[in-house]
């Protein structure tokens, strides 16, 4: 019986996926997706790479854990099926669970500050949010939402009971009761302002969520009364933000939809510099290794399938 050629060497990244490339502090290892399978590639080093193989179609959404621990994968799947979230240990380079609850595609995942917990939602044709926890694999909880809220999902950075999820024109805070297993929602309010929201991040004291949107600008909202608080850069970044991060510094990189990399203050949300890249910024991730002249690195990707070093 002819077996499967194994996987040696590859070309090649995934740039469509939001989110798709991370980074394995302290900053020896790139993971990507590439296909159905996860790359774990030595940045100094092209040849040097690994295998995560274990979905059955391709990767959609990809989630490391502060700790470096796990990885949690999402994919796409046919009309009528389950699409799976795997669950990876990332030093034994193994597969620890599967989970299969989202119709047709995973579009985002999160996992908690310690890792306990990982957070899922489903594409337009499933509008679930599930928590689940990462040491059983089991559900804990969930809740259907609408598909104009649940494009992408983020745990808070310093507790593991509340995470926020932004798409379509809201932005929703979520308090995750574990002995109830519910998710009680809540709304943050722009008053009249509309924006349709594409990516968030969460700055490192869990004061406020930033939110990319297809508008151009980064809304600020306070995560403690939950309210908007102000939005730029005044100069809109075209075709979207479609990827947030926060830099070392505190600030924020916005990743535009026509190539453009800025660096934003967090405070001010102006913009101080900027590069351009070749196709849709899908993915940035900073490498929180401050030189000696303040600067610091960050990689980024792109829909051309293209990775960029920047610094």
């Amino acid at each position: 019986m002819a077996r499967p050629l194994p996987l040696g060497i590859v070309i090649g990244f995934n740039g469509m996926a939001p989110g798709g490339l991370q980074l394995l502090q302290p900053c020896s290892t790139l993971l990507y997706a590439l296909g159905t399978c996860v790359v774990l590639r030595h940045k100094g080093d092209n040849r040097s790479q690994e295998f995560l193989e274990g979905h059955t179609n391709r990767v959609s959404c990809l989630c490391l854990s502060k700790d470096g621990q796990y990885l949690a994968t999402g994919q796409v799947n046919y009309m009528g099926f389950t699409a799976d979230i795997i669950i990876w240990d990332v030093e034994a380079r193994k597969l620890i669970h599967r989970m299969s609850l989202h119709k047709v595609k995973v579009e985002a995942l999160s996992f908690s500050c310690d890792a306990n917990y990982l957070a899922s939602v489903g594409g337009q044709d499933d509008g679930k949010l599930v928590v689940w926890n990462v040491r059983t694999g089991k559900a804990v909880c969930g809740s259907p939402v609408p598909v104009d809220y649940a494009q992408t999902v983020k745990f808070f950075n310093t507790t593991e009971d509340k995470l926020v999820t932004a798409g379509g024109m809201k932005i929703v805070i979520w308090e995750f009761d574990v002995a109830m297993r519910l998710l009680r929602p809540t709304e943050a309010n722009f008053g009249k302002l509309r924006r349709t929201m594409l990516s968030l991040v969460i700055d490192g004291n869990d004061e406020f969520v930033y939110a990319g949107t297809l508008s151009g600008d980064i809304m600020q909202v306070s995560l403690g009364p939950k309210v908007f608080r102000h939005n730029g850069p005044k100069v809109k970044i075209e075709m979207g933000i479609l990827h947030c991060a926060v830099t070392p510094t505190g600030d924020l990189l916005a990743g535009g939809g026509d190539g453009t990399v800025s660096l934003v203050k967090a405070e001010s949300l102006k913009c101080v510099c900027s590069t351009k890249l070749e196709g849709s910024v899908t993915s940035i991730v900073a490498a929180f290794n401050s030189l000696k002249s303040g600067s610091f690195d960050f990689y980024a990707g792109t829909t051309v399938c293209n990775l960029y070093f920047v610094r």
